[in-house]
């Protein structure tokens, strides 16, 4: 990310939000048969979920940050960038956060 000019203060700006703002997700992803579903968003889930949260950082990059909650405590799993529409549209619903 280094590389495309991205503030590093705005990833950590991202992190802090999915930190203090669990509900305010762009896309719930439940647990189905023994994964996730990557590629729809629901509206509820029956058993076990996790959340997706997608921020756009600036005109080329934009992040996904996947994060559960666990024991009252919010896990973040992973993060990352993505530059395709079509992932944008799967994995986030269209919904983007601002920082």
């Amino acid at each position: 990310m280094r590389n495309n000019l991205v503030d590093e203060e705005k990833i950590c700006d991202a992190l802090n939000f999915v930190r203090n703002n669990i509900d305010k997700y762009s896309c719930l992803q439940c647990y189905i048969s023994g994964d996730y579903d990557t590629g729809n968003c629901a509206t509820s889930c029956i058993v076990k979920f996790r959340k997706s949260f997608c921020f756009d950082l600036n005109s080329v990059i934009k992040i996904i940050v996947i994060a559960e909650e666990y024991g009252g405590k919010v896990i973040m799993a992973t993060f990352f960038p993505v530059t395709r529409n079509k992932d944008f549209e799967r994995k986030c619903g269209n919904r983007f956060l601002h920082i």
